[in-house]
């Protein structure tokens, strides 16, 4: 007797109808969060500072970030480092006792380079 065919189709529906092959809740998902250091070039518009907009930008980006990482059960801790850059030459230096270990450290700044 083939083995797909042990089972009655009366049997197998009665199972579906039960939930008997589907009633089994999915595990839900362990929570992951990533810990980033912020840290925003205060060095930006010759020492000016980022301004007021791009701020606004980057923390609309960030929060758009957050919901949908959060749908899949990854969170962010975010923690903002103050004055952790040195500008020279128009490049921006961090010094090491700035960077977090087990962190991603992200210098916010209006250009690349």
């Amino acid at each position: 007797m083939n083995a797909a065919r042990s089972i009655g189709r009366r049997d197998f529906l009665l199972a579906l109808a039960g939930g008997g092959f589907f009633s089994r809740k999915p595990e839900p998902l362990k929570p992951i969060v990533i810990s980033v250091n912020l840290m925003f070039d205060h060095g930006a518009h010759s020492g000016k500072g980022l301004g007021e907009t791009e701020l606004a930008l980057f923390n609309r980006y960030q929060e758009k970030t957050r919901r949908e990482y959060a749908t899949s059960g990854i969170f962010f801790d975010v923690s903002v480092t103050e004055g952790a850059y040195l500008r020279q030459q128009g490049y921006s230096q961090i010094p090491e006792k700035f960077l977090t270990l087990k962190s991603i450290n992200l210098f916010v700044t209006d250009t690349l380079g």
